[in-house]
This record gives C-alpha cells, structure tokens and sequence, in this order.
C-alpha cells in the first residue's frame, strides 16, 4: 500500500521515472495511532534517484489530494539537525547583518555537506 502511494507520488506527481525494485525499503514511523499522521521512512537505491526526487519537489505545490500537504525531507540524525539548526541561526545572524535587502543567506546541500549560501534578492 505505502509502496504504491510512494510510486505515484514519484511517478506521476513528481515526474521522476522510479520503479518498484529502485525502492529498498518503505517503513512507517512511530506509534500507530488513529488521531496522528506518521511519517514514512523511503529508503531508495540509488543517491542519484534521491537526488531527482528531492530537486523535484517544488512538483508538490500544485499537486491534487492526497499529495498536497506532503513534507519531503532528507532522514538526518541528531547531531545533523542539531548543526542544520545551528547553520540556520548562523544564516539568519548574516542575513540581519549583511542582507540590507539586497542578500538572503540559505543552507544548502546534503545532510552531510551543508554550506551557508549567499543568494540574491528576486525583485
């Protein structure tokens, strides 16, 4: 069932040719519970697939139900988010300093390498 809603997703929302042998594992997180949402743990076969799934994420925004209120994000364990935290704060600290309006500081990169970057405002 998870796999299924995981191969349209990618497929058909996100436009990202994947079948059913590239997804290693689906597992899903947490207590079950009637009242809570949880989350799905996708395990896929290759970076490069993962890679494709997540740069094609912004698919989600126009997406129909069930797929509209989805949250996809890189499975990081706590000592990476604690230092993606800390490199937001940092970005945030540059951004009231440095911006002037002109500059926005973002992290980016792979759970393992992320880097504060410095971007330009679209006007």
């Amino acid at each position: 069932k998870e796999r299924a809603f995981c191969l349209q997703l990618f497929n058909k929302v996100l436009n990202v040719e994947i079948k059913m042998d590239d997804i290693k594992r689906v597992i899903r997180l947490g207590k079950q519970s009637e009242s809570k949402k949880r989350p799905m743990l996708v395990e896929l076969r290759s970076r490069v697939l993962k890679n494709q799934v997540m740069e094609s994420l912004r698919g989600l925004r126009n997406a129909e139900e069930p797929y509209r209120g989805l949250v996809i994000c890189h499975d990081m364990t706590k000592l990476e988010r604690e230092e993606c935290k800390r490199l937001v704060a940092t970005a945030k600290e540059r951004e009231a300093k440095e911006g002037q309006g002109e500059w926005i500081f973002r992290v980016r990169g792979a759970p393992d390498r992320l880097t504060i970057v410095k971007l330009a405002v679209r006007k």
